[in-house]
């Protein structure tokens, strides 16, 4: 039996192992078709830094590289474990290039680029060259529809189909009722949904939301009751920002107008074809839809769809402006109303003990994390990882201490968490270290887990008992099509366990309803497929449209996280 070691959230953003989806380099991926989905899955005075100050003053950095700090040249001894952290990163991903920058108090102190803009090693990086951000953009979209909010043309409360009213999919029959809310704090109840070959003119914004992605959406949960990271939640919210802007402008241009030109974020653009144009951009060591590995820059892939979600591009220097906007920084552009809102606790993530590590409105709240198995900080944590096909971002706020840190790299899945702890060592941000708290798993709760449940798109019927102790999972429909499984369930932690499938460890956790504290769990979660409960209220079957084939069975295919997901649950586990 594991034990939970509480939060164990090591500070990378999304170190996903490339998977093959069955398609072709950029075809289409549906969230539930074993790729899990894909999203894609930063001063008001207009100076270059967020103090005033020039922030970055363009001489050497200590090791030779572009890196600076702001004040001295880079040479200011507490950064030199930074650069060797950012450098073993580097190295260990296979990215091509890293980017760091590190804000306390609204003052850039430390902005260093290491590496080259692509594989050919020949133009060296510097901090104003462009990374994808990935994921990390769902904070900003978040924001963008609040001040929406703000200005009384969206409500948080009211369903989509008040904005949206020709976004009806066949399958996903609660969608239009979801409210922006459940939206932005990822609990719409529907699949993850991309097709990175999508449209990349502004217009596939809403003609994607129509048709490619209503034609895919299909029902996993009732809107608000469990969270469930699915990309699509921030495209459609995207959207509806789009739909109510008083000068009709597309996502791209409001992410520009109302967020980067009066934060001064001059480096930060919302189309691939923007950075493109700029022509300092990083092209990524990263992989096709096969899983095949393929450099991947700005001219490769830039769905419009998929861009509230996760395909802004900027720099580190960028991001950390943003981070303090978010702590309050540049109230003229963030209100305290929209910022607090931004930054609450919406929903537990369901995976350990109730209120321990949430999700605001595109932001991981954690109260505490741990950096190893024998080392915690009590510092709250705010932050959300983020990966395009090419990149990776690491963005991660500290309240307490004023601090932002923003790690970008130009590799698929690269693991941040070196670089990231060396940042806030480096301000005295972790605070004193001890071990992490044990929330231990507890048996007597298990009666609430045994029954019958459904998932009607991907695995069928799983009936849930106690055995010897032991909870096993019996799947006839995968019985059926000789698709290997472990009946016992290896316990993680107070609600989730680990389920061995087709050779892959994927975790599964047992959920009631958001704000139900008693009673049997209603839900089997992972994120690419959800089991209800037989005698609740299952969502309908798939029923395709005339003329198209049935839904063709998805556990044929490899299962594990998308290449722009959240950090995933199996980074939380001691094993």
């Amino acid at each position: 039996m594991r034990r939970l070691l509480f939060a164990l959230l090591p500070l990378a953003a999304c170190a996903a192992d490339p998977k093959d989806s069955g398609a072709a380099d950029g075809g289409a991926v549906d969230g539930a078709d074993g790729s899990d989905g894909v999203d894609g899955s930063d001063g008001a005075d207009g100076s270059d830094g967020v103090d005033g100050s020039d922030g970055v003053d363009g001489s050497d950095g200590a090791d030779g590289t572009d890196g600076t700090d702001g004040s001295d040249g880079g040479e200011d001894p507490r950064w030199a474990p930074l650069v060797a952290a950012a450098e073993a990163d580097m190295a260990a991903s296979g990215a091509y290039a890293i980017s760091v920058a590190v804000l306390k108090d609204g003052e850039l102190l430390y902005a260093g680029a290491f590496g080259a803009r692509d594989g050919a090693g020949g133009d060296p990086v510097s901090p104003a060259t462009l990374f994808g951000i990935g994921s990390t953009t769902k904070n900003m979209a978040a924001a963008l529809a609040l001040r929406e909010v703000e200005a009384g043309r969206l409500s948080l409360e009211a369903p989509v189909a008040a904005t949206l009213p020709a976004l009806t999919p066949p399958n996903a029959e609660l969608l239009p009722g979801a409210t922006l809310r459940q939206l932005l704090m990822h609990s719409g109840g529907t699949n993850d949904w991309l097709d990175w070959r999508g449209d990349p003119d502004d217009g596939a914004l809403e003609s994607d939301a129509l048709g490619g992605f209503s034609a895919a959406a299909y029902q996993m949960a009732v809107p608000g009751e469990i969270w469930n990271y699915s990309n699509p939640n921030f495209s459609i919210a995207g959207l509806m920002t789009e739909q109510v802007d008083p000068a009709g402008r597309p996502w791209a241009d409001i992410v520009h107008d109302d967020l980067f030109a009066p934060l001064g974020m001059e480096r930060c653009v919302g189309r691939g074809v923007d950075a493109l144009a700029d022509g300092d951009y990083t092209v990524g060591a990263g992989i096709g839809l096969s899983g095949l590995a393929r450099d991947v820059g700005p001219a490769d892939f830039d769905p419009a769809f998929a861009r509230p979600a996760g395909l802004v591009w900027c720099t580190p220097t960028d991001m950390v402006t943003w981070g303090w906007a978010l702590l309050g920084g540049h109230p003229e552009v963030l209100s305290e109303g929209v910022r607090a809102e931004l930054l609450r606790p919406q929903i537990d993530l369901g995976y350990v003990e109730p209120g321990l590590q949430t999700y605001g409105f595109g932001l991981f709240i954690d109260q505490g994390f741990a950096l190893s198995e024998t080392e915690f900080s009590d510092k709250l944590r705010i932050d959300h990882g983020g990966n395009t096909l090419g990149h990776t971002s690491a963005f991660t706020l500290i309240p307490e201490d004023g601090v932002v840190v923003s790690v970008l790299a130009s590799a698929y899945g690269a693991d941040l968490s070196a670089t990231t702890r060396a940042a806030l060592e480096a301000v005295d941000a972790l605070g004193p270290l001890r071990a992490p708290p044990v929330v231990a798993p507890d048996p007597s709760q298990w009666a609430d887990f045994v029954g019958a449940y459904k998932d009607v798109y991907n695995v069928g019927d799983m009936i849930v008992s106690e055995e010897g102790g032991s909870l096993v999972v019996d799947c006839p429909l995968l019985d059926s099509l000789g698709i290997p499984y472990t009946r016992t369930l290896e316990v993680w932690g107070p609600r989730t366990f680990f389920w061995e499938v087709q050779g892959m460890t994927i975790d599964l956790s047992f959920l009631r309803p958001a704000g139900v504290s008693e009673g049997p769990a209603k839900y089997i979660r992972n994120r690419i497929f959800v089991a209800t409960r037989d005698e609740a209220e299952a969502p309908p079957a798939f029923a395709p449209a005339a003329g198209t084939p049935g839904r063709p069975l998805r556990l044929g295919l490899p299962l594990g996280p998308d290449p722009l997901g959240p950090r995933a649950p199996g980074w939380a586990w001691a094993r």
